[in-house]
């Protein structure tokens, strides 16, 4: 058994990715990767590539060379990256948090973990942090396109009415306000007519709480929805007051 071939067994075991799982991600079979780890085949070229593109490993140290789990640990980090020597030292209070990004959650929803993770002080105590999308939750004190928001797991029978929540739904992470009406959510941004999904409460696969978002002062969101649906009710209230007063 070749280099490659030992590389791909061991890379897969440290993930900790049964055969099928690490083939679903480079779109092969379970025999193909079985095959490769027992020497009996040698991958295509181009299958190669894939695997070491996905785990920024250089192609030719991991087709030619047999790598360490300290060499496969180490290709992992951003390429010129240095890690300061009292981060390390003081590893004991940060915490690896999955990190998942919009061109990643495909892999996250068929695998059920994350291919990164972020390092963050303990206190943090997040169980998933994700890049938000879209410009729905922004303003003046919102969530802007593309913060990292810092999420908890919740049951979805949890999620709270006016606040804001992360749901895994049909395949995609919806974040937004969640307005509670009996067994069904309508999840919305910031203006009162931007609803992005009404669905029923059994139907969500995973929900998360907003706890934080990195990059971004401290805000409480909650209160902001608040005050910004209270200018809506007075605007409304308003409105029907100066109607009635053109019947009269």
């Amino acid at each position: 058994m070749d280099a490659l071939n030992k590389n791909i067994k061991k890379l897969r075991t440290l993930k900790g990715l049964s055969q099928t799982e690490f083939a679903r991600i480079f779109d092969l079979s379970r025999a193909n990767i079985g095959s490769y780890e027992e020497g009996r085949a040698q991958p295509k070229m181009d299958a190669a590539m894939k695997i070491a593109n996905y785990f920024s490993i250089s192609l030719d140290d991991f087709v030619n060379k047999e790598l360490t789990v300290n060499d496969l640990l180490h290709f992992e980090a951003p390429e010129n990256m240095e890690v300061p020597k009292t981060l390390l030292a003081a590893s004991e209070d940060f915490t690896k948090i999955p990190f998942i990004k919009s061109e990643e959650l495909s892999i996250y929803t068929s695998l059920g973990r994350a291919k990164n993770h972020i390092l963050l002080p303990k206190s943090f105590d997040a169980d998933l942090a994700w890049q938000h999308e879209g410009n729905h939750l922004s303003g003046s004190e919102g969530i802007e396109h593309q913060s990292i928001l810092l999420l908890n797991a919740i049951e979805p029978q949890s999620i709270r009415h006016g606040s804001i929540h992360t749901i895994l739904h049909e395949k995609r992470f919806i974040t937004g306000i969640c307005l509670l009406d009996g067994k069904t959510v309508h999840i919305r941004g910031m203006k009162e007519d931007n609803t992005l999904l009404t669905t029923e409460i059994e139907k969500i696969k995973k929900a998360w709480s907003l706890k934080s978002v990195l990059g971004q002062h401290s805000a409480n969101y909650e209160y902001v929805f608040l005050k910004k649906r209270i200018e809506e009710l007075e605007k409304t209230l308003q409105h029907v007051i100066e109607s009635r007063k053109k019947v009269k």
